[in-house]
């Protein structure tokens, strides 16, 4: 997801509350659309067991090496809808 479909939904869920240019979480910690990538990053890194490759790919990130991204021309989709299938179950246990 984009930056701004993220912040299109910090937006959506703070549309009761009375704040002026910033976005809180419930707990009135300041959101940003960047805390969603950052997160998942993290998971993926310390407790999914999925490969960096793969979580860079769900990040939409580039290759920084050239020759490594002209020869890496897959999209590796269906490690990724395993990664986010799980990504899921583990936002899904988390306790509030």
């Amino acid at each position: 997801m984009s930056d701004m479909t993220l912040g299109a939904i910090i937006k959506r869920m703070n549309a009761k509350r009375d704040v002026s240019d910033q976005f809180l979480d419930p707990d009135g910690r300041q959101a940003c659309p960047h805390g969603f990538r950052s997160t998942f990053r993290m998971w993926a890194a310390e407790e999914s067991g999925f490969s960096r490759d793969v979580a860079e790919f769900a990040l939409a990130h580039k290759l920084p090496d050239e020759v490594e991204a002209a020869y890496q021309r897959g999209t590796q989709f269906v490690k990724r809808a395993e990664m986010m299938q799980s990504w899921a179950g583990y936002l899904l246990n988390q306790k509030a």
